[in-house]
């Protein structure tokens, strides 16, 4: 089974990046990651719960009972 982490941060008004929220995304078929993901990320230029404008994204690939990678950091700019 794989596992994709995920951590969301928003930049605040003053330009600082702030911890918003996580979640998982569970994949029981490794070869086939399609599918809906419906977590409702802020697109990176609207205004955000913080007031600031900024949306971006770590993301973790993880393999049962492994452990996970590296984050990778994505701008949710779509």
């Amino acid at each position: 089974m794989t596992i994709a982490k995920w951590s969301n941060y928003l930049r605040t008004r003053s330009g600082a990046w702030k911890y918003y929220r996580k979640g998982h995304h569970v994949n029981p078929y490794p070869q086939n990651w399609r599918g809906p993901w419906k977590h409702n990320f802020y697109e990176d230029q609207s205004v955000n719960a913080y007031g600031g404008k900024g949306s971006g994204i770590r993301l973790y690939a993880c393999v049962g009972g492994k452990g996970c990678s590296r984050y990778i950091w994505i701008r949710n700019s779509q």
